[in-house]
């Protein structure tokens, strides 16, 4: 029975093994292609910098920092346009700003060469040379913005927000939990993502309230903290059913390994009844919560009729 064991587990390791990797294989592929969209939008943004360098426009540096949040939607694990969006607030004489982008990188790349030296100008105050002139000896000045122009931020915030609106309700979120590793993957990445967004989005409204009303864009962002709490549930209860479908399939191998032996043991027997009543009272927990329970109904029924042969057999 142990060698049938062995081999069951064997067999079940190399089809999650199988599946595993492929799902790894589909993720690497699409990371690929957004970091790659990210580094062409960084590019973008950094030419952007450097035409606000040469002729001071406003727009121009508002363009390059909404170009930026686009990069971060693309890619939300490369830590460049973090680091180029905290220097420019930093630059702005928004350090609360900068910091938070600055933390988004220390968790995304603790030893980027450039985070402990960023960090350490914000801490002590040096000026960002972020504008060069001509006339300043060392070939670069500080852009002069010790007013901020809270109206025009509050309009940049209120029109990121709606785009991240568009972009969280075009997730596509499942109708209902599946056992699936890939689309657990799916759901967690977008839950990260949106948790950086919604940090990222507070920070901003924390600065822009010292002196504006907020309560409208507060409202809005409630559509992606709603989003979030739907991601957030549907992952939680996708590992549920992964791990509860995962639980029953070897279950299933056990009892039928058990039924193969010549003298199947009813100590055995009452195990497998015990955790098919354990079993049950998880599904009505999950279905009493409204959750469509179809796919672990199914792996269950299969476990329940292997259980009842085993039974018949020991009662004949």
């Amino acid at each position: 029975m142990l060698k049938q064991l062995n081999q069951l587990s064997q067999l079940k390791q190399l089809n999650q093994l199988g599946d595993l990797k492929e799902a790894q294989s589909i993720l690497q592929q699409r990371d690929s292609q957004r970091y790659g969209a990210a580094q062409t939008l960084y590019t973008q943004a950094q030419d952007l910098l450097g035409a606000y360098n040469r002729s001071l426009d406003t727009q121009t540096l508002r363009q390059c920092m909404l170009v930026l949040t686009e990069c971060i939607r693309a890619s939300r694990s490369y830590p460049e346009p973090y680091l180029l969006l905290a220097y420019i607030y930093h630059a702005l004489r928004l350090p609360q700003l900068a910091l938070r982008y600055l933390r988004v990188v220390s968790h995304l790349q603790s030893d980027h060469p450039l985070l402990l030296k960023l960090q350490q100008a914000i801490t002590d105050g040096y000026e960002a040379p972020l504008v060069q002139r001509k006339s300043s000896s060392s070939g670069f000045a500080l852009l002069d913005l010790e007013e901020v122009d809270y109206d025009a931020l509050y309009d940049e915030v209120d029109a990121h927000i709606a785009r991240e609106i568009r972009t969280v309700m075009d997730i596509p979120l499942p109708v209902r939990p599946q056992g699936s590793e890939e689309l657990i993957a799916d759901l967690q990445s977008w839950r990260v993502g949106i948790e950086q967004t919604l940090e990222l989005l507070g920070s901003q409204l924390e600065v822009i309230e010292q002196e504006i009303d907020c309560g409208p864009l507060r409202s809005k962002l409630r559509l992606i903290e709603n989003r979030w709490r739907q991601l957030t549930a549907m992952e939680e209860h996708s590992r549920q059913f992964l791990n509860l479908r995962q639980a029953m399939f070897f279950e299933l191998a056990l009892v039928q390994a058990e039924a193969d032996q010549d003298h199947p043991s009813e100590q055995q027997l009452e195990g497998f009844l015990d955790h098919c009543d354990a079993w049950a009272d998880q599904l009505d927990t999950l279905s009493s919560r409204g959750l469509d329970i179809s796919e672990l109904e199914s792996e269950y029924a299969r476990l329940v009729e292997a259980v009842t042969q085993l039974q018949e057999r020991l009662d004949s």
